[in-house]
């Protein structure tokens, strides 16, 4: 049954989901969970081997082999970012702030170069228009200040 739903969604290719106060639930087959806070229409998209989650300016991708499911929850029933279920992570990325329940957060810049650091939650006002990466958690994201 997991190889039908997965070859499906080989063939969808790329898809746009969109689910209004939502977040984006992926579960991974080493059984942690990751919540992504929405505030704007993510894109999903399906490569050979992996799958890209774009939104509220943020990419992040994972090897299609470790995930297990994803769905869309409503984000009004989850409890706060720090209140969240051991082994889960959930990430928020708005008004240029990086939440991430109670992980230690790295930021680099576009030259590597590690500018910001904190646990729980990083703010990038002071930082300049750019592309940053996020390191957290076994997890990397790049999200875009405007």
């Amino acid at each position: 049954m997991k190889k039908t739903l997965l070859s499906l969604l080989i063939l969808l290719g790329s898809m746009t989901v969109w689910a209004e106060g939502s977040a984006l639930r992926i579960l991974l087959t080493n059984g942690e969970t990751a919540y992504y806070i929405l505030s704007e229409k993510p894109t999903i998209t399906f490569g050979e081997t992996t799958m890209q989650v774009k939104a509220n300016n943020a990419t992040t991708e994972y090897q299609r082999a470790e995930v297990e499911n994803f769905t869309f929850v409503d984000k009004n029933t989850l409890a706060s970012i720090d209140e969240l279920a051991e082994g889960a992570t959930a990430f928020q990325y708005q008004d240029n702030t990086i939440q991430v329940a109670g992980a230690p957060i790295e930021v680099y810049n576009g030259a590597g170069k590690l500018v910001k650091q904190g646990i729980g939650t990083v703010s990038l006002n002071d930082q300049p228009q750019g592309t940053y990466v996020v390191k957290m958690k076994q997890q990397t994201i790049k999200v875009l200040k405007k």
